[in-house]
């Protein structure tokens, strides 16, 4: 999505949207955290303006910030009747006489919400958006979540791609999963021909991965991508190359420790983010995120 809209003298303001997505437990809410800690810490040095929008109630970003950045507390499980919250990341860079505006939209695969949309995914991509709001709604959702939907998922101009990276190889492999969601997006843009502007995958607990890859670059990321997510690759490479969808793949890591009573948290490091407090987290890879937002959807 993608609106211009004039500003305050002439300042002319462009918004596009990028959706993160991924399979439940994927580790969307910590990526969350620590994508809003690192926006605040650094958003003077990125020349931003960040703004979190959260309009779910009973998720409190700000306190599961606290604990996690200032205490090494890990979020609690999401509560699978509480999936699709409503949380949206606002990040405005300026220019001369103009305002670009990225906007971090989060949906789970497994929530409600998102769970009606794959079902009916394949079948939407000739529809109008009227149909698509009719098709969802027969679906059995209500007209605001639907509208968030075709705002979101549908007319988002990027998408960020969340896997567990500890499930790489495994039974449970995030690849099929996010796959799927990349053809039922592919055969969209087909009928729409509007490709995104970028294709991103996150791959937290990277620590986690069987495999030690300390400080891996760009190309050996890549390359572990092809080899052990090959549909993702495919999807996500064929954009690329098609389409001239700027693909990346980043990594997120937390150091993990326990407490004395054998409780799992992850341990601070005074010296980490601008010489403060903060848990020990992959904070380069997350500021790599951030520029390749505004190279992407606010240059």
């Amino acid at each position: 999505m993608s609106t211009r809209v004039p500003g305050v003298e002439g300042v002319q303001q462009e918004t596009s949207s990028v959706v993160f997505v991924g399979p439940s437990a994927s580790g969307k809410t910590t990526s969350l955290i620590l994508l809003h800690e690192t926006c605040l810490d650094y958003r003077d040095d990125l020349n931003m303006v960040y703004t979190p929008n959260i309009r779910t109630a009973g998720f409190n970003l700000y306190q599961d910030t606290s604990n996690l950045i200032l205490q090494g507390i890990p979020p609690p499980p999401t509560n699978p009747s509480e999936k699709d919250h409503r949380v949206e990341l606002t990040l405005e860079f300026r220019n001369f006489m103009r305002r670009k505006v990225v906007k971090l939209i989060f949906a789970d695969m497994s929530g409600g919400i998102s769970s009606a949309l794959m079902k009916v995914f394949p079948s939407l991509a000739t529809m109008t958006p009227d149909e698509v709001k009719s098709k969802l709604i027969d679906a059995g959702l209500n007209e605001e979540d639907v509208d968030r939907l075709v705002r979101s998922l549908l007319s988002a101009k990027g998408v960020i791609l969340v896997a567990d990276a500890s499930k790489i190889g495994q039974a449970e492999t995030p690849d099929g999963d996010l796959a799927y969601y990349l053809d039922n997006l592919n055969q969209f843009v087909k009928s729409h021909g509007e490709a995104p502007k970028g294709v991103a995958l996150l791959l937290t607990k990277f620590d986690q991965w069987r495999i030690q890859m300390p400080n891996p670059t760009d190309e050996e990321l890549r390359k572990m991508v092809k080899n052990f997510l090959p549909q993702v690759d495919n999807y996500a490479s064929n954009f690329n190359r098609d389409q001239k969808t700027q693909y990346k793949v980043f990594y997120s890591m937390l150091n993990e420790t326990k407490d004395k009573d054998g409780h799992l948290k992850f341990s601070i490091e005074t010296d980490n983010a601008r010489h403060m407090r903060r848990v020990e987290y992959s904070v380069a890879q997350y500021l790599d995120l951030i520029k390749w937002l505004k190279t992407t959807f606010g240059s």
